[in-house]
């Protein structure tokens, strides 16, 4: 069986934007003003639906060497930035109070002995890390206790966070996007027989670690001590500790707190910072692959398309699901016109800054930078018949399209004729010599 690819390359070609800036906060899904403005009939219509990817690269559009961007001077080293993803103490902590405690007014949806029990409240940045092995250290590097938080768990989590929201707002509460509703997990049945928080005379850290074959992330929080009353309850708060001279080491030897260096794309680079506050955060990971498949103009003439699949930028994005297509998606014109497992999704790309950061795979963010020379307009895309499949057994297999009357066709996938009068109705011989 072989996937429909769209591999046509395309003769109109126009040249890169003005350099303006613009803002790239929200996904541009217009089409573009060279596409509105166009005096050449438009390829989409209400049979012709299914827009084909432009190839772009070597076509216009080149991939710069991958590159790890860092900054720790800002706040005397007590921030990280690396990629577009801070790290810092305000995103990335852990607390111990009764869960009724945890906001104004939670007590009012738990029973008392919920609202009672000890819990462990985690937030972390989900861009560097997303779940994994919890630890809590000693000073000495005993481990004390360690818990592992899975993908489901965080699910599970996010659930129970909505559930207390809809019953907050039910007696007319808000719940708020802070404080106990943004964090990553919490464990809300501390006892002192499973984890040494009571009358723990020793300061400790938190330590999350996940592990993809060789790839591995781990950061760990400040210190931290406790105190315990007579009654049980206990205290947690930050440790008094010798001062940190914030550092940073790659491939294990020192280097700037600030840099943005070229990395090897096929070998695993390996990160290590230590801020202000004592926090570290670590990787050693080899960078994302850019599948680039697709860009073009939109209506800001500042802003271009892309579109890509599999890891998604740290950057905002919508996928492409071909399950449940979006609003996005259906605009395009791009459902069903893909049929593989793939998840593909859309993002802008700034004229100015044409760049994007990418989780490595298996931890840290890297930069990919593109070079522009041409990029092709909205106007001149084809599309394909509405019931065009998504996948054959059949070399040679007949597909029918529709382009731009201005615009011409060529392709490595066996021929393409031109059918109609007004030379806009194509009928594609597509190859598939693979099952």
């Amino acid at each position: 069986m072989k996937f429909l690819s769209f591999l046509i390359v395309f003769a109109a070609l126009i040249p890169a934007f003005a350099q303006q800036e613009g803002d790239t906060s929200d996904i541009v899904s217009e089409e573009s003003s060279a596409a509105k403005n166009s005096n050449s009939q438009l390829a989409k219509n209400a049979d012709y639906t299914k827009g084909l990817f432009f190839d772009q690269i070597g076509h216009g559009v080149q991939l710069s060497p991958v590159q790890l961007e860092y900054d720790m001077t800002r706040d005397s080293g007590a921030t990280l930035q690396i990629g577009n993803v801070l790290f810092t103490e305000k995103n990335f902590f852990f607390s111990v109070l009764p869960l009724g405690k945890a906001h104004p007014d939670l007590a009012s949806v738990l029973s008392k002995d919920e609202a009672e029990r000890y819990a462990l409240v985690m937030r972390w940045s989900e861009p560097l890390i997303t779940h994994g092995m919890v630890e809590m250290i000693s000073k000495t590097g005993e481990v004390l206790w360690k818990y592992d938080i899975n993908a489901e768990m965080l699910k599970a989590w996010k659930g129970r966070l909505e559930n207390w929201r809809v019953a907050l707002k039910q007696k007319g509460k808000n719940a708020g996007a802070g404080g106990l509703f943004a964090t990553q997990y919490v464990r809300t049945d501390l006892n002192e027989k499973e984890i040494p928080l009571w009358n723990q005379k020793d300061i400790f850290r938190f330590c999350i670690t996940k592990s993809e074959g060789r790839a591995q992330t781990r950061m760990c929080s400040r210190w931290y001590g406790t105190k315990t009353s007579a009654d049980k309850k206990i205290e947690m708060g930050k440790a008094r500790v010798d001062t940190v001279t914030p550092r940073v080491l790659i491939q294990g030897e020192k280097a700037e707190l600030k840099s943005d260096k070229v990395v090897s794309s096929d070998a695993p680079t390996s990160f290590f910072a230590e801020l202000l506050g004592g926090e570290t955060y670590e990787f050693v990971a080899a960078p994302s692959k850019m599948n680039l498949m697709d860009i073009s103009d939109t209506s800001k003439p500042n802003v271009l398309r892309i579109v890509s699949y599999d890891v998604r930028p740290t950057t905002a994005s919508t996928v492409m699901n071909p399950d449940e297509y979006s609003a996005v998606t259906k605009l395009l014109g791009f459902e069903a016109t893909i049929g593989d497992n793939r998840k593909f999704w859309i993002a802008n790309l700034n004229v100015e800054k044409p760049q994007i950061y990418l989780p490595g795979q298996g931890g840290g963010v890297f930069k990919q930078r593109f070079v522009i020379l041409d990029v092709p307009s909205a106007a001149v895309r084809p599309y394909m018949d509405k019931n065009t499949p998504t996948q054959t057994y059949t070399n040679d297999f007949k597909l029918f399209g529709r382009k731009p009357v201005d615009v011409k066709l060529s392709t490595d996938e066996n021929s393409v004729v031109i059918q109609s009068e007004d030379q806009t109705e194509f009928l594609w011989y597509f190859k598939a010599e693979e099952r």
